[in-house]
């Protein structure tokens, strides 16, 4: 039987192994971009009861009230949740306690500020973080000196 490049297994993708050409690290900051407060609940269970109620009586109003009345609920809670938010982000007050060893950190990480994980990173700072003008060509201690990490090689501009 004469061997076939299926039989030598030549047709299967080789093996992908990742190579980390630049340290796969955080950093201790989390850009503070403009944070939008986000509402408990969307209301969109009510509006959705509201238009079925409507487009039922075709657009008459008065057999809906109660669906009417619960969406405004909704949007009234939905706008005291948000004002209290946007007061507990201005105050600066924190959510989070990681001191005992029974604090749920995992149910806080969700709702946590950005400027409250910029405060929990300069309290716990990584180690052994570069300093920020980070380098991403800096040669790591496992790779050689002589090898092509980068592939710079071939790239026009000034040869090194």
């Amino acid at each position: 039987m004469k061997p076939t490049s299926l039989l030598n297994r030549a047709n299967l993708t080789p093996f992908y192994t990742y190579k980390e050409l630049i340290p796969l690290c955080g950093k201790n900051l989390v850009p503070n971009a403009t944070e939008r407060p986000r509402s408990k609940n969307k209301c969109l269970d009510e509006m959705q009861h509201l238009f079925a109620c409507l487009k039922k009586w075709e657009y008459d109003d008065l057999h809906c009230k109660e669906f009417n009345e619960a969406l405004q609920r909704c949007v009234t809670e939905n706008h005291v949740h948000i004002q209290a938010q946007l007061k507990r982000n201005r105050e600066g007050e924190l959510k989070f306690h990681i001191a005992s060893e029974g604090s749920n950190v995992k149910e806080h990480a969700d709702k946590m500020s950005l400027k409250e994980i910029n405060t929990l990173f300069k309290k716990y700072p990584q180690p052994d973080l570069p300093k920020p003008p980070y380098n991403p060509h800096q040669r790591m201690g496992h790779q050689p000196y002589w090898g092509d990490q980068f592939n710079l090689k071939y790239k026009r501009g000034k040869k090194s």
